[in-house]
C-alpha cells in the first residue's frame, strides 16, 4: 500500500509522540512504533478527504441550483 506523504504523516506523528518516553531512540524501535500505530490513521484520513470533497461538491451543486432557480422566477438571467 502507498503512503502519500500527505495522509502518512499522522503515523509518523502519532509514532513520534508514542516513543517520547523511551531511553534509547533508534531506528528500530521507531519502526516498530511506526507498525504499532498500523494503518488507521492513514485509512481514516483519505475516509475524511473523501467526505470533504464530496461535501465540497454537493454544496456547489446546490448552491448552483438554489441561485438558477431563484434567478428565474425573478425574471432575471
Amino acid at each position: 500500500m502507498y503512503e502519500f506523504s500527505w495522509f502518512g504523516s499522522s503515523r509518523y506523528i502519532a509514532a513520534a509522540i508514542y516513543g517520547m518516553d523511551s531511553v534509547t531512540k533508534d531506528r528500530e524501535l521507531f519502526q516498530n512504533l511506526l507498525d504499532f500505530t498500523g494503518n488507521t490513521l492513514f485509512n481514516l484520513s483519505v475516509i475524511s478527504l473523501v467526505i470533504g470533497v464530496l461535501y465540497l461538491v454537493v454544496g456547489e451543486v446546490i448552491n448552483t441550483l438554489y441561485f438558477k432557480n431563484r434567478n428565474k422566477g425573478n425574471g432575471q438571467m
